[in-house]
């Protein structure tokens, strides 16, 4: 059941998504509150998923990344020594 919670709580649903038998509101706020620190540790490479959550359209800009370092991100180059793309 906690995947469900924390499945719903990435792709930017609502407890009411989680059909009413699942329901677990505890299980709900502990994601509502550690989802962004996750989603954080995710972005500065502490925890791996990065490339798979941005490819599955997950809004990082809840755990307090911006648009642009999502967009920076997203335009980068392989080699660190050219420049990024602005």
């Amino acid at each position: 059941m906690s995947q469900l919670h924390g499945a719903t709580w990435l792709d930017g649903g609502s407890f009411e998504d989680i059909p009413e038998e699942d329901r677990d509101r505890e299980l709900w706020e502990l994601h509502c509150s550690y989802g962004p620190v996750l989603l954080e540790m995710i972005w500065e490479g502490e925890l791996p998923g990065r490339e798979e959550l941005l490819d599955a359209g997950i809004d990082f800009t809840r755990a307090g990344i911006t648009e642009d370092e999502i967009r920076a991100y997203l335009n980068r180059t392989s080699d660190p020594d050219i420049p990024h793309k602005p």
